[in-house]
């Protein structure tokens, strides 16, 4: 599913892959912004921040994907490559953002993950499709 390409994008991707509408009114990043400042489990939170990132970032990391987790109380799966490559296909850098989130330090709601993909710097939604149940799988030497 196309998401805005505001800075917001990885909380565009998940209202759009639960509610089917853009986050404009900025909802998910305020209650974000909650659970790192205020949740009970913000000290949980930062201690493990401060384990898997001790350099001092300014920009979106994997970590808010794992916060985000948390907030919606339900795994979140990103899809990504692990490596980004060049237009030769020659490997330039890591991709941090692929993996499974799993809301640690809180009771998850949901069991059911939220999926995302990463791709040109970019989330996005990922929804399944609904096939029409007419139509069923051949399978070969039916």
């Amino acid at each position: 599913m196309a998401t805005s390409g505001d800075g917001n994008c990885l909380l565009h991707a998940a209202s759009l892959a639960m509610w089917g509408i853009h986050d404009r009114q900025l909802i998910l990043r305020k209650e974000l912004h909650e659970a790192l400042t205020k949740a009970t489990y913000k000290d949980a939170l930062y201690r493990r921040w401060r384990c898997e990132d001790p350099v001092v970032y300014e920009s979106l990391e994997e970590f808010h994907v794992f916060v985000l987790a948390h907030v919606l109380r339900r795994p979140v799966i990103v899809v990504a490559d692990a490596i980004l490559k060049d237009s030769r296909g020659e490997a330039l850098a890591p991709i941090p953002f692929p993996g499974i989130y799993l809301p640690l330090e809180v009771h998850p709601c949901y069991r059911s993950p939220l999926l995302l993909t990463y791709d040109a710097a970019h989330f996005s939604a990922l929804a399944p499709m609904e096939q029409d149940p007419s139509i069923s799988p051949q399978l070969p030497g039916v």
